[in-house]
This record gives C-alpha cells, sequence and structure tokens, in this order.
C-alpha cells in the first residue's frame, strides 16, 4: 500500500511540475520552485520537532494498546504543529521582502506571501502523517504523506489554468 501511495504521489506531482513548468517563463518557475521549497522548510521548522515526537510517543502508546495516551498524542502535537506552523508562516509573511532580497530575487516576495499561508497546513500535515504512521493506520498515512499533497498541487494548477 505504501509503495503505490508513493508512486501515485510521484506520479501526481510529476504531472504538477510539468503543467507548471508549461504554464509558467523559465525564471517564473525558478522563483517558484525556490518559494515552494522555502515553505516546505518553514513548514518542517514549523513542526517544532513534534512530527517525530508523535511517531515515537504514539508508537509507544500504541504497543501499550493504551488508546487515551495515543489520542492525548495527536491532538497535543497536531496543536503545537498548528500554532508553531502558523507563526512560522507568519514570519515568511513578515520577511518576504527581505528573503526575496537575498536571493536577489525581488519579484518572489509575492510568491513567498502566498506560499506562507500554506505553512501550516505543511506543519500539521507532516505531523499527522507521523501520528497516523505511529497509529499504524496505513491508508491514513499514505493518503496525508505522498497522495494529498500532490492532489493538492495538481488541482490548484487546474484551477490556475481554469482563471
Amino acid at each position: 500500500m505504501v509503495f503505490a501511495g508513493q508512486l501515485l504521489g510521484k506520479g501526481l506531482r510529476l504531472l504538477f511540475r510539468l503543467g507548471a513548468a508549461w504554464l509558467l517563463t523559465t525564471s517564473t518557475y525558478g522563483i517558484f520552485v525556490l518559494a515552494m521549497s522555502i515553505a516546505e522548510l518553514a513548514g518542517r521548522v514549523g513542526t517544532l520537532g513534534f512530527d517525530r515526537a508523535a511517531l515515537r510517543f504514539g508508537a509507544e502508546a500504541r504497543g501499550r494498546k493504551d488508546e487515551a495516551t495515543l489520542r492525548g498524542v495527536a491532538r497535543f502535537s497536531l496543536s503545537v504543529a498548528a500554532v508553531s506552523g502558523i507563526a512560522t508562516g507568519v514570519l515568511v509573511y513578515l520577511l518576504a521582502d527581505p528573503i526575496a532580497g537575498f536571493f536577489g530575487k525581488p519579484d518572489m516576495a509575492q510568491a513567498l506571501r502566498l506560499v506562507a499561508t500554506a505553512t501550516p497546513a505543511v506543519a500539521m500535515s507532516l505531523t499527522s502523517a507521523a501520528g497516523l504512521q505511529s497509529a499504524q493506520r496505513m491508508l491514513g498515512y499514505v493518503l496525508c504523506s505522498f497522495v494529498i499533497p500532490s492532489a493538492v498541487g495538481v488541482v490548484g494548477l487546474i484551477l490556475a489554468l481554469a482563471t
């Protein structure tokens, strides 16, 4: 199941990247990829490591068959990821101009502001995937880790093409 999910997710990601490369100019695509990389990094920072904590402590609770602790770990980890993801997203949004200036791409600031709004979702998605993995809910893990992020990109690209 994990292999099939990874394959589907990578296929959707390839469609997304091909569509974005076709739709955007070379320069704009480069700015887009750089902004997406910064958003991914910000989302990972936004977890504050609670994705790993959800995986470790959730797996321990599952091993003890302690459903209450498993739910508590998931709830706490997601709460922290949500709050810190929002804080990280706000930080990227506010620092968009200096970040764009650092890369020598002033027109990247608008793209950074746009992707900064996704930072909380990235942080929560990473934390959710780790929690689902620790609970051995593999369908949810595969969907959250591989399929949904790529599908969201494809849908966003289709919406951009439609407008």
